[in-house]
This record gives C-alpha cells, sequence and structure tokens, in this order.
C-alpha cells in the first residue's frame, strides 16, 4: 500500500471518529477511554519487550499438548492465549520497572532543569 493511500485511510478513519471540530465523538471516545483499553496502552511497551520470552515455551507446551498442525480457529486461539498469558507479568514490568523507572527520570531531570532556570543569565541582574 503505498504511503499516499495509508494516509487517506488514516484521514476517513479520523473523519468517522471526530466531529466537525476535531475532537473525539462519543462513540471513538468511549471505545477509547475503557478500562480494558487504557490498561493496555499502559502495559504496552512491557508487553512488547516480554512477549519473546515466552514464545519457546507456549510452542513446546503446544506441541506436547496438540502435536498436529493447527487449523485457522486452533491458531487464533492459541495466538490469544499466548497474548493474554504475557499481560500479568506485564503489568508487574510495568508497577515494578517501567513506572518507577520512570518516576528517577524525571526526578533527575527536574533538579537538572531548576537550577538552570533559577540562575540569571550571565551578564544580567
Amino acid at each position: 500500500m503505498s504511503n499516499t493511500r495509508k494516509l487517506r485511510s488514516l484521514t476517513a478513519l479520523r473523519g468517522m471518529a471526530a466531529n466537525e471540530k476535531g475532537q473525539p465523538s462519543n462513540l471513538a471516545a468511549r471505545l477509547l477511554s475503557h478500562p480494558w483499553l487504557r490498561f493496555l496502552g499502559v502495559v504496552s511497551f512491557s508487553t512488547y519487550l516480554l512477549h519473546q520470552l515466552f514464545r519457546p515455551t507456549e510452542l513446546a507446551l503446544l506441541r506436547v499438548l496438540h502435536p498436529e498442525p493447527l487449523g485457522l480457529p486452533g491458531a487464533l486461539l492459541f495466538a490469544l492465549a499466548g497474548s493474554f498469558s504475557v499481560l500479568p507479568f506485564a503489568w508487574l514490568a510495568y508497577r515494578g520497572i517501567e513506572r518507577p523507572g520512570r518516576t528517577l527520570v524525571q526526578r533527575a531531570f527536574a533538579r537538572r532543569a531548576a537550577p538552570a532556570i533559577a540562575r540569571p543569565a550571565p551578564g544580567r541582574p
């Protein structure tokens, strides 16, 4: 798909999800503010980092439980189950690593920026 076609598609989707002022429509706002979607957005980076660690174990378990190749419905169900199996660990990684790390970085930048703002420029009173 060309970039122009992608841009047109995204523009059309934005138009369906926004009113004439560019604000989210009620339906889009309700869907995007659903607690489960917000949760998935919060843990998405941790999920991205952890999902590859789970694949070998899940595939080995699948081969033990179902040695024959899966059909499309079985493969989709396996992919969905595998995706959901990572979420509790992604949440723990978010709570235990990502969020505290973000707080530390924000504090470090706040301390570094505060003295620079408080000092007057050289040659100025």
